[in-house]
């Protein structure tokens, strides 16, 4: 199982066009400002009543990058802790934060 990331490096960010909403990351440049960057996802807006639900998708694919980075070093600080977690709650959230983390890198079978 790999750890590498291969997705478009954070921060990402929601930019509204004709067509429906385009997630971007940060552009490669040294400004690094968001928006100028390659275009990570496009989110269809054809139907006026599915408006605020695509840009609740979009906003949470933003924070995508963000929350699994959050979350990796969640596991990776408190993992030995909740391990020995005697109540028998602290194994199955490490084995929940971990199948998520492994989701995001596509390594799920």
């Amino acid at each position: 199982m790999s750890d590498e990331r291969l997705w478009t490096p954070a921060p990402w960010c929601i930019e509204e066009t004709w067509s429906g909403l385009k997630i971007r990351g940060a552009s490669t440049g040294e400004s690094m400002r968001c928006c100028e960057g390659r275009p990570v996802a496009t989110l269809a807006d054809r139907f006026a009543d599915g408006r605020v639900e695509t840009f609740a998708n979009g906003v949470l694919i933003t924070a995508a990058p963000d929350l699994y980075e959050a979350l990796d070093r969640c596991v990776e600080r408190f993992e030995a802790v909740a391990l020995a977690d005697s109540s028998g709650r602290g194994p199955a959230l490490i084995a929940a934060a971990c199948a998520a983390l492994e989701k995001a890198r596509g390594t799920v079978e």
